[in-house]
């Protein structure tokens, strides 16, 4: 399809959504900021925010795997696809000098193949690649991971992501997993004393950080784990979402 043809259909799409928000008597939405932004759209119907959820027993009892030959190392883990390039780039740098400094420290990459790419040479023999796979295999590796990091550009795309990826990496893990995320868009879901929110550039000295305090940030991982246990579960939440349907209906 050449550029022209895929605006084309793309603005044909748009419209044609447009147009079913009329009609519609109910819109359900993830998170605040798609809330605002849907609501101009709808002639009368309510639109009401769902969080998503993960459903904990997808998680419960996963064993911990670890690409070959990273064993013995301190993981620093991150999952994603090529779409979240710019998210990785945005720490690359700080990661590299984490590496640099802390040479029992390794980083695992889950998802995206070409990901180590972005990091030089003299630190690529640490940084691991576990290639995209099914569901139930990838999970395994991100139990494995002894640090999670979510780091996200701010750009309408992300400030529309509810905090799925913070949810995996809290529950992978019995005792929890220390995180740190960026406050675009996981502000809202790793609370004061549950991890660490900074800016991309800030990622280096918040990793350090947590490899220097480990007991610390043990216990942050462990309050962000029954954070989500309680509020962002489907156990927890599927009566907020049958409300919801009943009261339209």
């Amino acid at each position: 399809m050449t550029p022209e043809l895929v605006w084309r259909v793309a603005q044909e799409r748009r419209q044609g959504l447009k147009s079913l928000l009329q009609e519609v008597d109910l819109v359900t939405v993830t998170t605040p900021y798609l809330q605002n932004r849907y609501r101009k759209y709808t002639r009368k119907a309510p639109v009401t925010v769902l969080p998503n959820c993960i459903r904990e027993e997808d998680w419960a009892g996963v064993e911990p795997k670890y690409p070959n030959g990273s064993e013995n190392y301190v993981k620093i883990g991150w999952a994603g696809g090529e779409s979240h390039r710019q998210d990785l780039q945005l720490v690359a740098e700080p990661l590299t000098k984490v590496l640099v400094q802390h040479p029992k420290v390794a980083l695992v990459l889950a998802g995206w193949v070409g990901a180590k790419l972005l990091f030089p040479d003299h630190v690529q023999e640490r940084v691991f690649i576990v290639p995209w796979m099914k569901l139930d295999e990838y999970r395994p590796f991100v139990a494995g991971f002894d640090i999670g990091i979510a780091p996200a550009v701010n750009c309408p795309t992300n400030r529309g992501k509810s905090g799925i990826r913070v949810y995996e990496l809290a529950l992978a893990k019995p005792e929890g997993m220390p995180i740190v995320a960026s406050p675009c868009p996981y502000r809202e879901d790793v609370h004061d004393g549950m991890g660490l929110v900074v800016e991309g550039r800030e990622f280096g000295e918040a990793v350090g950080w947590m490899l220097e305090n480990a007991d610390e940030a043990g216990r942050m991982g462990l309050r962000l784990h029954q954070h989500v246990l309680v509020e962002h579960t489907y156990e927890s939440q599927a009566a907020r979402w049958a409300a919801t349907y009943e009261e339209a209906l």
